[in-house]
């Protein structure tokens, strides 16, 4: 009994390293986190629909939130699994978010989609 409690710690422990080194990130590192905007000057603006604030684990839209599950990094790029729930609607979204080298701007991509922002300096 005791070798198999054992030996099913153990399993338990290699997954889970194995998981953290495949995704890297449990949330946006902090050079990601922040308040973003399409338009410098709208970034004072409180009901801005173009807004998107990133925190260590969540990114929120005008009207929807999405909830980080995991994070992997693929070269200067992160690839993002989230969560989210908008308007009464609850869907899966992958995502890819690049910075800029300066840490002013934000591209975040999907298939059918390419945003681009600038950051909200406070």
């Amino acid at each position: 009994m005791g070798v198999k409690l054992m030996y099913c710690k153990l399993t338990l422990l290699l997954l889970t390293l194995v998981s953290i080194q495949s995704f890297g990130y449990s949330g946006f590192p902090k050079e990601f986190q922040d308040k973003w905007t399409v338009n410098k000057d709208l970034c004072d603006k409180y009901l801005n629909p173009s807004s998107l604030v990133i925190s260590e684990g969540e990114v929120s839209f005008w009207e929807s939130i999405g909830i980080v599950k995991s994070i992997s990094k693929q070269d200067e790029s992160l690839n993002v699994h989230f969560h989210m729930e908008g308007e009464g609607q609850r869907w899966i979204s992958e995502e890819t978010y690049t910075l800029s080298r300066d840490g002013k701007v934000l591209m975040r991509s999907a298939e059918e989609y390419f945003f681009k922002y600038v950051r909200c300096i406070k």
